[in-house]
Parts: C-alpha cells; structure tokens; sequence
C-alpha cells in the first residue's frame, strides 16, 4: 500500500494547473507544519519550502515537533524532503511562521501560512507537540476555551486581512483545483490542520468576522477533537459545515471526541493499527486520493462511545479538577515532555503514581470510573445507581461492617486450608462467566457479528484460556492466588497506612489510633508472607486472613460501641485505648 509519501513522489512532478489540489496535499501541508523552522524562518519572511528545506538541514536540522513511534521520525522526515524535491510543493511559498509556547498557561500553538498557485493560501495549523503542557491544552478543550483556540482565530483573522489589503482585489486567473472559481475580490483561503490543529481550523474558520468568513473556500479536518457544546455553542459551525471535510482514520479515538456531524466526512485506511493510525504519515492513498473505507473499526466505536459518556457524566469543574491533578502528576517528576516521561524509566512512573495517589478523591473517582465504564458498558451513574442502596448502608453502619467481617473471618477459620482457593476459584468462575454471557449476549443482540464485537469476544476467550489452565494446573492456581492476595493485603495496608497519614478516623480515640497501627502491621507481614508463601503452609495463610477478618470485624464493632457511647453521654466520655 501507498502513503503521503509515495503519493509525493508520484505526483511530484506535476504542478497544481496540471493536478488540482485535493485532500491530500492538504495532510502534505499540514505535515509540513509539524516542523520547527525557528531559525531559519521569521514572522515576516516569506521563503520557498525548497530553501527552508535546504537551511534546516544546514543549520538546527530537523525537529518533528508530534510524538511518534520509534522509526516514524523518518518516515515523516522521507515526507518532508521528498516535498522539498518536488516540482509541486518545493516552490510553495512558506510565511508567516509562528511558534508560541508558553507552559505557565499550558499554551502551545504554531502556524504556518504556505502559498498555493491561483493567488491562494493554505493556513495549516500544527497539531499537539511533546510538551506535557501541549498534551494537558488538549484536554483542557473539554471544559474551557483553550489559549490556542484564541491565537489560532487571532493569527487567521492579521493573515488574512494583511493578505487581502496586499493583493488589492486582483486575480491571477487561475483555477482553486476544487471546481471553485477564484473571484475578482482578491485572495482566496484554505484552512487546515491535523489533531489538535483540526479543532483550532474548525474554530478560528467558525469564529471568523463575516467578511472574512466568505473568503474561507474550504476547510480541511484531519482527525482532530469536536468542539466540546458544554464549552461553547456549537451552532456557529453551521456558518462553516458544508465546506468542510472532516477525514478520520479506520480506527478512530481523538476524532470522535465531541464529534460534530459533517456532510462531507470520509474514513481513510491506515498500515498501522489501533490508535496509532492517528498517525497522519500511515494514511493510505491510491490512484491520487485517500483509499477510503465505509466504516470505522468496532472496537474503536465501542472505546469512543465509552470515552464520550465518561466524559458527558463529569461537570466542566470536575473535568478541570481531574486534567489539573493528572498533568501535575505527569510532571511531578520534573518531566516537560512525553519522552522525558517515557526515558524516565522506574523512578519516573513511581513519581508519578505517587503524586497521582495523592490527587483530590474527585479525580481518583473520575479515574476509577473510566476502566469500569469501558469494560462494562455503563455510565458512572448507571453503574452508582445499582449499588447506592447497599454500599450506602454498608458504609454507614460500623454495626453491619463488624458482623460481616466477622463472620467472613470466622469462616476462613473453620473451613480446612483448601477454603481459600475454593473461595478463589468460585470468584474466578463468577468473573470468568459474565464476561462469557456478556460476549454471548452481545452477539445475539447483533445477529452473531463476530467483527462488530470481536474485542469483548477476544477478552472472554483470553480469560477463559487462562482461567482453565489455572484450573487444571493446581500449582499455577497457588501461586497466582498468593501473588493476588499478597497484593490485595499490601494495597489494603497502604491505605490505612494513608488514614494513619491524613488523621481521617471517624471517631478520634486512642482505641481507633491503635487499631489502624496493628491492622496496617499485621496487613503488611501478611500480604509480604502471602506473595513468598510456598505451598505448604495454606493451612496458617487461611487462619491468617480469617483472623485479620475477625480482629477486623470486632474492633469496628467496638467502634460502634464508642460512638453510641459518646452520643449518650453528649460526646465527653474518654474512652480509654484497647
């Protein structure tokens, strides 16, 4: 299959008369945007991409300012200089390059305006970079006007009206290459961009005075992020929806963020998969346009579909809340890019859970809620409505939490050391067969589509195969069942380790104080002994969790003991500790 980059070398040779412009040289615009050219080009110079070309590799040399895959560096870069070779894109004429970048207010925004034949401009705005603070401005577009929104409808606005005073209503009598004549009232505009740099198009396009606005022939969206209706009225995209082409790879995730409905919206193959056909280098082409597909990979509808409720179910401050503590996290490190991150290694990533850990409960909520929505299909609020009446109670009465926790202790302890790995394997089972009927049933609700839900059908095969070999192989049921409970106690041990910490007990007596210390002592001996715990002594691992069950469930019962005590005695009595 062919991508941009065989189309150029295809196409090359024949200038924009002899091949109007289409689709795809607009994606080979925007490509060319991803480039840093501070150095070799000003605000106000105007030089031919063969000459910019030329002085990058001479001078800074060539940085691709998108976050890419090992190897796709030169992949893009193939693109670039086989562009710069061609008679059709080497002449275009390159002005008005800006890069603003300014991580105080999580600002990244770049532009650059490249001259087509026809007395036409192509306005190509730049996608998300590296930056950390780049990354956190796309998400910020769910919640508020992002800075860049605002500079790309700044920068469209000085281009084109220093471009219109420039020209002074001439024409140069020649064809826009799109069925499109150009007029006697001076320069004609495109406006285009991939990813993030779609979204600031479709904006700075939408939100264009009038007079401006009719000078705008077509607007190009290649795989990028609606705008978000919570946000902004979406209805100024009526001005704009019927020139423009909205093109969206097979598998599709940050194009359907906020989708918009466009009359004129394609789906392009790719050679890669899942979500790196993001990637505007993959898209394939054939015979001098896309090589399109009727539609979108399932899986990818179904991880969208999730992504938006998600989304739709958190207000805009929970939103802002959830992206402030996230992309603290993520630089909590002292990383400013994704690669920073990603070279960081182990002390990175434990940096980063750590801050993450110590997040607002809203955002560790909104966190948690988004594997559980994709896996089960449901929005937070569906899901919480199902089990508020239980947990409410649960939570709620130290009465209810002691007994069932005693009784659960209390079962360990007198059933034979076998107990636990029956409990394990019934539990296993249970999970095991509502991921079998769930797959089942969402089958027969699409008449046994096999593709349309192969990713729910490939999880319930996959936990299948390995819930029958952990059956049938006894000593892979023990060890993984040790190395689940080993890490269970160790988390549960962290987080009274955090109550101890942060001072949240919900009585202050020195019996509670206590309390937390042993349970986070015994809790952490346990789940150590549970993880190195050879096989033979399952008999004092099952009397070791059923005894932290009971001592568990009768020190919550003291608990309520002593708050029902203080609420008889109006909150004096000074319980003593133990």
């Amino acid at each position: 299959m062919a991508n941009i980059t065989d189309y150029i070398r295809w196409r090359g040779d024949l200038d924009f008369d002899t091949a109007p412009f289409n689709e795809v040289d607009g994606l080979v615009l925007c490509l060319i945007s991803y480039y840093k050219m501070t150095g070799v080009m000003e605000e106000s110079d105007r030089k031919p991409l063969r000459q910019v070309v030329q002085e990058l590799k001479e001078g800074p040399g060539f940085s691709l300012q998108i976050v890419s895959g090992t190897g796709e560096e030169d992949r893009y870069l193939d693109a670039l200089l086989a562009a710069a070779d061609s008679r059709r894109f080497g002449d275009l004429m390159l002005s008005d390059y800006v890069d603003h970048f300014d991580e105080s207010i999580s600002k990244q925004f770049s532009a650059v305006t490249i001259e087509l034949p026809g007395n036409r401009k192509f306005l190509a705005y730049r996608g998300t970079d590296d930056s950390i603070a780049g990354w956190k401005e796309d998400f910020m577009l769910s919640f508020t006007r992002i800075p860049a929104q605002e500079e790309a409808l700044a920068y469209a606005e000085r281009v084109m009206r220093e471009a219109l005073q420039t020209s002074g209503g001439e024409n140069e009598n020649a064809g826009t290459g799109e069925g499109e004549p150009i007029h006697s009232d001076g320069t004609q505009f495109y406006i285009g961009g991939h990813s993030k740099g779609a979204n600031l198009a479709v904006y700075a396009a939408a939100e264009l005075p009038d007079d401006l606005q009719e000078k705008v022939q077509h607007v190009y969206m290649y795989d990028g992020p609606g705008i978000c209706e919570t946000v902004m009225d979406t209805s100024m995209l009526g001005k704009i929806r019927e020139k423009t082409t909205k093109i969206q790879p097979e598998y599709c995730l940050i194009g359907t963020l906020f989708e918009e409905e466009y009359p004129d919206s394609r789906i392009v193959a790719s050679d890669e998969e899942g979500l790196n056909q993001h990637a505007l280098i993959s898209w394939q082409v054939a015979y001098g346009d896309f090589q399109y597909v009727q539609e979108h990979a399932p899986e990818s509808l179904w991880l969208a579909e999730a992504m938006n409720i998600w989304v739709e179910e958190i207000p805009n401050e929970g939103r802002k809340k959830f992206i402030d503590d996230l992309f603290g996290s993520l630089g909590s490190g002292g990383a400013t890019t994704m690669k920073e991150i990603s070279d960081g290694g182990f002390a990175q990533i434990q940096s980063i859970l750590m801050s993450m850990y110590g997040a607002d409960e809203v955002s560790k909520e909104i966190a948690r809620k988004l594997p559980v929505n994709m896996l089960f299909g449901e929005t937070p609020k569906e899901a919480d409505e199902k089990s508020k009446n239980l947990v409410e109670k649960v939570k709620q009465s130290l009465l209810l939490q002691g007994c069932l926790l005693a009784l659960a202790g209390a079962f360990f302890l007198l059933l034979p050391a076998g107990s636990i790995m029956i409990i394990f394997s019934l539990a296993m089972t249970a999970v095991v067969g509502a991921l079998v009927v769930r797959a089942l049933l969402y089958l027969k609700k699409s008449n046994w589509n096999l593709k349309q839900n192969r990713v729910l059908v490939y999880l319930a095969v996959g936990a299948l195969a390995i819930y029958l070999i952990l059956m049938l192989k006894e000593s892979a049921l023990e060890v993984f069942s040790s190395f689940f409970f080993g890490m269970l106690f160790l988390i549960i041990a962290y987080r009274y380790g955090e109550l101890i910490r942060a001072g949240e007990y919900r009585i202050d007596s020195r019996f509670v104080h206590v309390r937390c210390y042993v349970e986070v002592a015994l809790l952490t001996i346990l789940g150590l002994f549970s993880l190195f715990a050879p096989a033979r002594t399952m008999k004092f691992y099952a009397i070791s969790i059923g005894g932290i069950l009971v001592l568990d469930g009768l020190s919550r019962l003291v608990e309520e003991w002593i708050r029902r005590r203080r609420e008889k005695t109006g909150g004096k009595t000074e319980v003593p500790a133990g």
